[in-house]
């Protein structure tokens, strides 16, 4: 039950990334009511505990994505721009990053294209601690 939980309690938290962000693109047509802001960008990452699988849960359009990390039992962190989740991998010496495709600004939210695997990756010896600004 506790890897249950781990497993659940960090994804979610790594998803609430979609708060705030650094600045609005004044040119962006997308614009959605206040009320259904929330609602239609809600997005859950799960990362398995004992494979590589990871999935992306979208409530609104009741539909779920799957993808395949790098290693099994990432720890995940949002990152501080919000769009992004990483996962650590500490026994492994790496950390990688899920581009989640949401980009919000306070008040409202825009797709900035789809959730996939970002491109950077990165390995060293023991990444003992990372931090989000």
């Amino acid at each position: 039950m506790k890897t249950v939980t781990r497993t659940l309690l960090y994804p979610a938290v790594a998803l609430l990334f979609v708060g705030a962000l650094s600045s609005c693109d004044k040119n962006d047509s997308e614009n959605s009511a206040p009320d259904k802001v929330e609602n239609q960008h809600v997005r859950l990452l799960v990362a398995d505990q004992a494979s590589t699988a990871v999935t992306l849960i979208t409530p609104a359009k009741k539909a779920q994505e799957s993808f395949q990390s790098s290693f099994g039992g990432a720890t995940l962190y949002p990152t501080g721009s919000g769009r992004f989740a990483a996962f650590v991998y500490g026994s492994q010496n790496a950390v990688e990053f899920f581009d989640s495709g949401l980009e919000a600004h306070g008040d409202h939210v825009h797709t900035k294209g789809t959730p996939k695997w970002a491109l950077t990756k990165s390995a060293a010896i023991k990444p003992a601690h990372f931090s989000v600004q």
